[in-house]
């Protein structure tokens, strides 16, 4: 009979034994989870930083287009370029987080414009912290008429 209660006992042993370790490792594995939750810090980049290469402003007709090259400076958290047009958002088009450049082009110019409206651009870069750029503005000025140099001077012609 002896045999038969040690055979119990171990097993009572062994049981309480594998409760507690089981307690034990979950127990390890709760802390590791929150202290894993807890210590993960946003990247902070700094300021996005937006411009325009070569001119920020062009004359177009009716029905053409123009390719504004943007330079980007995410910091390397570059998320992505918002696009305004006069006023109103357009479109967000996404970036990789170490793009330095971007060439956008423009809507078609709507057909019965008149000589010498403006069609207005804004372009800010948004970083992966939501922090934005300051806008920079590209002008689309109508021309209806050829342009000619006459002495120096930019004129427009009828035709």
């Amino acid at each position: 009979m002896k045999t038969y209660s040690n055979t119990i006992l171990k097993q009572k042993k062994m049981k309480h034994f594998k409760f507690q370790h089981a307690l034990i490792f979950k127990a390890l594995l709760a802390l590791l989870v929150v202290a894993a939750a807890c210590s993960k810090e946003e990247i902070q980049y700094g300021t996005p930083q937006l411009s325009i290469a070569g001119e920020n402003s062009v004359i177009l007709k009716p029905g053409q287009t123009a390719d504004v090259t943007l330079q980007l400076d995410g910091d390397d958290g570059a998320k992505s370029v918002v696009v305004m047009k006069n006023g109103g958002l357009l479109q967000e088009i996404p970036v990789t987080a170490t793009s330095t450049q971007l060439v956008y082009k423009t809507e078609p110019l709507a057909q019965g414009l008149t000589e010498g409206e403006v069609e207005e651009y804004s372009f800010l870069l948004t970083n992966l912290n939501g922090v934005d750029s300051q806008p920079v503005t590209f002008s689309i000025s109508v021309a209806l008429y050829d342009e000619i140099t006459v002495g120096g001077s930019r004129c427009t012609t009828w035709r």
